[in-house]
């Protein structure tokens, strides 16, 4: 007999549900022994008594097996992938090989951010019907790719916007941008004033990024947003390179297996690539924006006309600068994770620029949107009307990745580089 504490939200999957435990302690004939490990529990689906949660203790009477190795050649190393998160053994549990024999074990502030992600997602249910749609919208605002089948992950995956299905650096740089916007008059009041600004981001950063499930790409925005927070209130000149690297030193002091994560690499790497080539890129091509209207001694109306001329020369401008922005964006990324895209998924998007063009503002959008539908979700008419846009713009979303993927020369499979 084993007994182990549930140290992450479990996951649903179609026919079972697996958690990751820490291993407290083993019984035997011989008596009990305090141990340590972790071990992935998969409790199947018919047999759940009851629904196993973040801090639950679980009695497991099951035989625990060490999880095992590819079979066949250039297949898929799952026990490495084990071992890069410190779990090396498995059990399949049955009605009658497990039961809870305690709860709320787990740290507090967990279980509070993952009860407040609960009720996330039943606003979200409830406006959100189409399976497809709320396995996206889920993903886009909790990082919970749980409800996301394997056809939707086909889908984004072959028009090069699959990063949108996980709460990226992105996400974290739009929150880091609005608080500062929306805290900007404390900069004016004094130096207290800015370090208790400095430390609210900081901690809300944090809080988001423990909402969104602490992936790699989200620890390394909230890393470096911290730090360039933090080089603010010191009064320091931020560079870019050093942010990047730190805030990776950071993470790996905490956790080296973390630089073995598909997703750590894959951020870093773009990121990279984005400071990098992106000025460069961006440069080949400049649009001039108009910034100053000269306008005649003439009358009224005439110089209404100017105004109104000036006005659509401007929105046309900035409307041109803007999607040149975003190409030179998609082009950087995509030359910087390419090598490491075609080793691990042995494939390329032909059409990620267009799709990129359309998902990012409209992925961005309904971040925007779904953030309104939380603040006002129990407020009655404003979050039906929330809502109601909400479920609107993941059906535009949805419908557009799937007509992409529809295309026959959307995507090339089969490429196959080794790691050299």
């Amino acid at each position: 007999w084993v007994i182990a504490q549930i140290d992450e939200l479990p996951v649903m999957h179609e026919k079972m549900i697996t958690a990751t435990a820490i291993v407290k302690e083993v019984r035997n004939h011989d008596g009990r022994f305090k141990t340590t490990g972790n071990v992935q529990l998969n409790f199947m689906k018919d047999s759940l008594m009851k629904k196993p949660d973040y801090g639950d203790v679980i009695l497991v009477k099951s035989k625990i097996e060490e999880v095992s190795g590819p079979k066949n050649p250039g297949e898929f190393n799952f026990k490495n992938y084990q071992g890069f998160h410190n779990v090396y053994h498995k059990a399949f549990l049955t009605r009658d090989s497990w039961q809870i024999t305690d709860s709320a074990r787990g740290n507090l502030l967990l279980a509070v951010v993952y009860k407040i992600r609960d009720n996330f997602l039943q606003i979200i249910e409830r406006y959100v019907k189409d399976k497809n749609d709320f396995g996206v919208a889920s993903s886009i605002m909790l990082g919970y790719r749980d409800y996301v089948n394997a056809d939707v992950m086909r889908a984004y995956a072959s028009s090069g916007t699959v990063h949108v299905l996980s709460v990226s650096g992105l996400h974290v740089g739009i929150m880091f941008i609005m608080l500062n916007f929306l805290l900007k008059w404390m900069d004016k009041r004094g130096r207290k004033w800015v370090i208790g600004k400095a430390a609210f981001i900081i901690l809300f950063i944090w809080f988001y990024a423990c909402l969104t499930g602490l992936s790699p790409p989200v620890l390394r925005s909230a890393m470096m947003f911290s730090l360039i927070q933090t080089g603010k209130v010191l009064i320091r000149n931020v560079n870019t390179y050093n942010i990047i690297a730190a805030s990776a030193i950071l993470l790996m002091l905490f956790d080296p297996f973390v630089l073995m994560d598909v997703g750590f690499q894959l951020s870093y790497i773009a990121v990279f690539g984005i400071v990098y080539l992106y000025p460069k890129i961006s440069g080949l091509v400049v649009v001039k924006v108009p910034k100053d209207a000269q306008f005649k001694k003439q009358k009224h109306f005439y110089k209404l006309l100017a105004l109104l001329r000036y006005d659509l020369k401007w929105l046309a401008f900035s409307t041109l600068d803007f999607l040149w922005q975003l190409i030179a964006v998609s082009i950087a990324a995509q030359i910087a994770t390419l090598p490491l895209t075609l080793l691990y998924f042995y494939q390329f998007p032909n059409l990620f620029l267009i799709s990129n063009l359309v998902v990012i503002p409209l992925s961005n959008l309904i971040l925007f949107v779904g953030t309104g539908l939380f603040v006002v979700g129990h407020i009655p008419y404003l979050n039906d009307i929330a809502g109601w846009i909400f479920n609107e713009l993941l059906r535009l979303l949805d419908g557009f990745i799937f007509r992409i993927d529809q295309l026959p020369f959307a995507l090339i499979k089969g490429i196959s580089v080794t790691g050299l």
